[in-house]
């Protein structure tokens, strides 16, 4: 699927060190879905989660390339483990 359009894709981010708090440095994570190739989807995600974390800060508090790519799924998929917020 490298480099083609089609459907989106589900990309799973690591927060950089620098966000959050020492209980979470290592742990974090950030799921969310982006349309067109992978690359594309994947820096739609960045983007959708550095903007999460800029609404507190300033505008450029998180850059989006430090958020690390752990893992990219075809399709739309959803978090629904209980323990984790926004889950089932």
């Amino acid at each position: 699927m490298r480099g083609k359009s089609g459907q989106g894709c589900t990309v799973l981010l690591l927060y950089p060190d620098y966000i959050g708090n020492d209980d979470s440095r290592g742990f974090a994570t950030f799921l969310g879905y982006g349309t067109g190739t992978p690359e594309e989807a994947v820096g739609q995600v960045r983007q959708q989660a550095a903007d999460a974390n800029n609404h507190d800060h300033d505008d450029d508090f998180a850059d989006p390339t430090d958020f690390a790519v752990l893992a990219v799924f075809r399709g739309r998929h959803e978090d629904i483990n209980p323990e984790n917020e926004g889950g089932a």
